[in-house]
C-alpha cells in the first residue's frame, strides 16, 4: 500500500502520469519488443511456456523501465508478480519438454542475484536492492541463453548515458542512474544478437 502513496505501480494510473512523447514512444518500444521476440521464438525451438514467458519478460520489464526511469524505484510488487508469473511457466515447462530449462532458469537466477548482490555492497549501496532482485528475477526469466550478453549490454548502455551525461554536464559522478530502463534495451539486443 506504501509503494501506491508514494508513485502509481499500476499501469493504467502509470499511462496517466505519463507525457504524451513518452506514450507513443513506449507503444512504438512495445510493439518493437514483442516483434523481436516472436520472431526470436520462431527461430529457436523452444515450448509454449518459453514463448508466453518472453512476452511476459518484455513487458514487465518496459512496465519496471518507465517505473524506475520516473521515480527510480523497482517496485516489489511488480517483482513478485512477475517471479509467480514465471515459476508458473517453467514448471509445466519443465515437466513436459524436460528439466534443462528449470536447471538453466535457477542456474541463471542465482548467479545474476550473486553477482548484483556483490556489486550492491561492493557500491557501498549506490546500487539499489531493486536491481539485484531485478537481476534474480531476469535471470530466471532469460536463462543461461541469454542472461549475460543481457546484463552485460544493459551495463555497457548505462554506463555510456552516464558518461555522455557527465559529457553534457547534465549529470555528476554522484547522480544515480535507473538501471530499469537499461535491462530492457540490454534484453532486446540480446534477443537481436541471437537472432544473428
Amino acid at each position: 500500500m506504501e509503494e501506491q502513496k508514494q508513485y502509481p505501480i499500476l499501469p493504467w494510473r502509470l499511462w496517466s502520469e505519463m507525457p504524451l512523447n513518452a506514450r507513443i514512444g513506449c507503444c512504438i518500444v512495445l510493439v518493437l519488443a514483442l516483434v523481436i521476440v516472436t520472431i526470436f521464438n520462431f527461430r529457436v525451438d523452444v515450448s509454449i511456456f518459453e514463448v508466453i514467458s518472453g512476452y511476459v519478460t518484455v513487458l514487465f520489464l518496459l512496465w519496471l523501465g518507465v517505473i524506475d526511469a520516473m521515480y527510480k524505484r523497482l517496485p516489489n510488487k511488480i517483482l513478485l508478480a512477475w517471479l509467480v508469473i514465471r515459476l508458473l511457466l517453467i514448471m509445466p515447462g519443465a515437466a513436459f519438454i524436460g528439466t534443462e530449462v528449470l536447471i538453466s532458469s535457477f542456474a541463471a537466477a542465482a548467479t545474476m542475484f550473486i553477482f548484483f548482490l556483490l556489486a550492491y555492497f561492493m557500491s557501498k549501496r549506490t546500487l539499489g536492492g531493486g536491481d539485484v532482485k531485478l537481476g534474480f528475477v531476469l535471470g530466471l526469466a532469460l536463462t543461461f541463453n541469454l542472461i549475460f550478453i543481457a546484463v552485460f549490454l544493459a551495463l555497457v548502455f548505462s554506463a555510456a548515458f552516464g558518461l555522455a551525461g557527465m559529457f553534457l554536464k547534465k549529470m555528476t559522478r554522484k547522480d544515480m542512474i535507473p538501471l530499469g530502463p537499461f535491462f530492457f534495451a540490454g534484453t532486446l539486443a540480446a534477443y537481436l544478437l541471437a537472432l544473428l
